[in-house]
This record gives structure tokens, sequence and C-alpha cells, in this order.
């Protein structure tokens, strides 16, 4: 969170720079000196772990280290928004895969895919390689696979505490994520043009949609495993 959240605002400073060179340098500085320490204590601790899916979760994380120093080479569109996705794909291994699945189950966890998609064409969109059409698309077909569960969930009077609790952590995130992007969209047809607010307002879209994909993966986790 700390790395992801780090690195909206090293390139925000450095698309629309407030404060001076100095303050985006020291701002990328910051982050990519997170990313390295971070990533390198999570690929030593995968690596001493003997869960089925240690290794893979490492190469992914070591891959996003890569790609940071591959994007900090040359800061095109394409090997910046290619280092954000790489940075939130370790977070789709979280997800479980046990027995047959129960539908509230499936549909989450086709949530969770839908939501790490909408983050991927969320950077896409972040650095002008796409449109904003396809991420809206995608966000409302996340959000309708996230809803339908997590709200039967809370319906459900035999479900779990910890089953009820996750639904509404999901649900909360997921409209709190909402109505973040819709106040984008507000800004982007009202043509603002206060930086300090867009990048307040993107950063906190950021940093609440990683947690929303936290959230969703953490419901689908604890329905998969009752």
């Amino acid at each position: 969170m700390i790395s992801i959240l780090s690195g909206a605002a090293a390139t925000a400073l450095l698309r629309a720079p407030v404060g001076g060179p100095a303050l985006a340098s020291a701002t990328l500085i910051a982050h990519t000196i997170a990313g390295a320490v971070i990533g390198a204590i999570v690929v030593w601790h995968l690596a001493r772990s003997r869960k089925p899916r240690a290794l893979p979760a490492a190469s992914l994380v070591a891959a996003a280290i890569t790609s940071g120093w591959l994007a900090s080479r040359s800061f095109t569109p394409f090997t910046v928004a290619g280092h954000t996705i790489a940075a939130f794909l370790p977070l789709a291994l979280l997800v479980e895969n046990p027995r047959p699945l129960a539908w509230k189950t499936w549909v989450a966890r086709v949530g969770s895919a839908l939501l790490l998609l909408q983050i991927a064409l969320g950077a896409l969109v972040r650095h002008h390689v796409v449109g904003l059409a396809w991420h809206f698309l995608v966000g409302g077909l996340a959000a309708i696979a996230i809803l339908v569960p997590a709200v039967a969930v809370t319906q459900d009077e035999p479900a779990l505490v910890v089953e009820k609790r996750a639904a509404r952590w999901a649900i909360a995130a997921l409209l709190t994520q909402t109505l973040l992007g819709a106040a984008l969209l507000l800004m982007i047809a009202a043509g603002t043009d206060n930086v300090p607010l867009w990048r307040a307002a993107m950063n906190a879209h950021v940093l609440v949609g990683t947690l929303t994909l936290l959230a969703a993966a953490s419901l689908s986790h604890v329905l998969a495993t009752r």
C-alpha cells in the first residue's frame, strides 16, 4: 500500500509539478527506495515460505521491481503504466483455489479478477494510453460482481460473522471507490484545473482502489474457506 501510494504521488508530481522539481525528484526517490526495500523484504519472506504460491508470488514481486527500474530509465507512458500493473499483479494470488465453489464465492472471485483488470485499465488511463470507456465498463461489471454476493451474504442469517464483516468491508470500499470515480468524472466534465485537488482525488482513487481489491479478495477467501 505504501509503495503503490508513493508511486501514484510521484507520477502525479512529475506530470503536474507543484512545489518545484526538487519535490517531484524527492518523491520519486522516496518511492524508489520504498519500493526496493519493501519488495526485497517481501521476496525474502516469500522465498522462505513453504506455501505453494510463494514462488510465483516472489517472482511477480521481483518482476514489479524490475519493471520499476525499466520505467525509471525511460518514463514512457507504456513502461510507467506497465510498472503500475505489475505492482498489482501479486495481489491476484491472494485468492485461494480450494474445493468446488458456491455461486457467491465464484461470483466474488470473478469480481476480484475484474477489479484487477479495472485497476490495470485505470493505470493505462492515468498515463493516457487508453480512454475512459473501458475503465468505466469493466468497473461497472466488477461492482456488480462484488455487490451481488456481498449483499446476499449480509442478508443471509446463517452466514458467519466473519463472512458478514468481509461483505460489509467489500461494500463500503466499493461504494467509496465508486464515489471517488464519480467525483473525478465530474471534475473532468467541469474542466477543473485545480492541480492539488486533482492530485488528492486521483491518489485517493488509487489508494481506495487497492483497498477495494483487497476487500474483494478477502471476501472471496472467507467464502471459499467456509
